[in-house]
């Protein structure tokens, strides 16, 4: 069962838009639906950094990024796919979308779930901090 991203309140007209800028975790990948429609997902991540009392990492936020193109589009016509497909871990990415929730059940029958965007705008961004190497963020269980 997953959330579909396209739906809002119907008599407010609100939607769960987001801009957010993430850390990609895993690389990002293109590939096209059976229909012929171009996709490309990638994980990223928010780091909360540090709890000031205790000097601890706070518990980073996980997503899925998705970035659908047009029926008879290539993946790189569009930009958001195009970007999300070649993003590498580490990269830090600006994605604005709309914010989603899938769950499943994995293979043992564990009732699985997580945080999806699903992206109309994904670039990349220069954060400055090339000189310094960022401390690695814990990756997820």
């Amino acid at each position: 069962m997953s959330t579909n991203p396209n739906t809002g309140d119907a008599k407010s007209k609100r939607h769960n838009f987001v801009n957010i800028t993430l850390q990609v975790g895993k690389d990002g990948e293109g590939n096209y639906s059976k229909g012929g429609k171009p996709f490309a997902s990638a994980r990223a991540f928010y780091g909360q950094g540090k709890d000031k009392s205790t000097d601890e990492f706070l518990p980073s936020m996980w997503f899925k990024v998705i970035a659908f193109g047009k029926d008879g589009e290539d993946l790189a016509d569009n930009p958001a796919v195009s970007t999300l497909a070649n993003v590498q871990k580490g990269d830090k990415i600006e994605v604005k979308g709309r914010l989603g929730y899938d769950e499943w059940k994995n293979q043992d029958g564990e009732q699985r779930s997580q945080m999806v965007i699903y992206a109309t705008e994904v670039k990349t961004v220069d954060d400055g901090n090339d000189a310094e190497e960022e401390e690695e963020e814990p990756q997820p269980s």
